[in-house]
């Protein structure tokens, strides 16, 4: 669930005019048709590890399966998506205006996932039951940019129906080499198996947050919400086994999301890239976030790698790293 760092909340609510409003929000006007091409490599399978996942369903929702992920076509753009190390594949993004995917109709990319394949790269073992896990994995941005720049085997969750339904259809529509790396889930991560809501906002279905509508910005709408589960991380995940970086983006539902995560859990995480959002945060009691992955043994990192001794971060909305001690 990608909210971006490029919304200065400030400058938006001084100078936030009609006409910008409606740039925002007006239909994505048509482009002259590209060609779209898959690589055309030899492909490699790689099989996802045995005994990562301990359970593929639950009351309500099911892991995806690649027969059943032909839903999303309807609503879905396919674009063209370029990684960092030159390879590229179709993409499935919104059709409407939205902040991600009109980023990747422009660049081909959401540059927020660039640091990602050199961190999994400097932290990975080699172990066979190795992964990334992406909590918050939005239309699927960085799930792409992990599988075409490294070798992870992913495991990554969506709770907002629209965004899952057009990952689901872009790795439907990968090569197998690609398709079996992942493991995907309809569900939000929390402290308790429930069920709830997700409130999306108009212009970045990244800010799709768990429970109650949280604005970008006070002229900001928001859609009305969608039924959702939720899932204790380590009622999903098997203990003991190996994951060099996670990427968390939960809007503000972080503490939730490591309440749900048993100790051993977090002692199998190298490193979490996530974003700090004090408002956010805030409104889900989560002020206490960087003292809890302490805690958990991390050290607190900028994304220079300056390390944070303070319990917040005065940055509005920015990318931190947790890393083990």
């Amino acid at each position: 669930m990608h909210r971006s760092k490029y919304y200065p909340r400030l400058f938006i609510a001084a100078t936030f005019t009609v006409i910008s409003l409606w740039k925002l929000y007006e239909p994505v006007p048509p482009r002259p048709q590209e060609k779209i091409t898959q690589e055309t490599i030899t492909p490699v399978i790689k099989n996802f590890p045995e005994n990562v996942i301990k359970r593929n369903a639950g009351t309500g929702w099911k892991m995806m399966n690649l027969n059943e992920s032909k839903s999303g076509e309807d609503f879905c753009a396919l674009v063209p998506f370029h990684s960092t190390t030159g390879k590229s594949a179709i993409m499935c993004v919104h059709t409407i205006r939205d902040m991600v995917s009109n980023a990747i109709r422009q660049n081909k990319r959401w540059n927020d996932c660039d640091p990602l394949p050199a961190r999994w790269n400097a932290a990975k073992t080699g172990a066979k039951n190795e992964v990334y896990v992406e909590i918050g994995a939005n239309i699927g941005s960085c799930v792409m940019e992990m599988l075409m720049s490294t070798d992870a085997n992913i495991v990554a969750f969506e709770p907002t129906p629209r965004n899952y339904q057009l990952l689901s259809r872009t790795i439907y529509l990968l090569g197998p080499e690609y398709q079996q790396r992942v493991a995907l889930f309809p569900i939000a991560l929390g402290s308790e198996s429930v069920k709830s809501q997700v409130f999306s906002a108009e212009g970045n279905m990244g800010n799709s947050v768990v429970g109650k509508p949280i604005k970008d910005f006070v002229n900001q709408q928001v859609n009305e919400p969608v039924d959702i589960y939720i899932e204790r991380m380590d009622s999903i995940l098997s203990h003991k086994i190996s994951i060099p970086l996670v990427k968390l983006d939960a809007q503000g539902f972080e503490c939730q999301i490591l309440d749900g995560m048993a100790h051993e859990t977090a002692a199998d995480i190298h490193q979490i890239k996530f974003e700090f959002a004090m408002e956010w945060l805030k409104q889900h009691n989560c002020t206490d976030l960087l003292p809890r992955l302490r805690n958990f043994g991390f050290n607190i990192t900028d994304d220079k790698g300056g390390p944070i001794a303070s319990d917040v971060v005065d940055c509005g909305v920015c990318d931190v790293y947790a890393t083990k001690k």
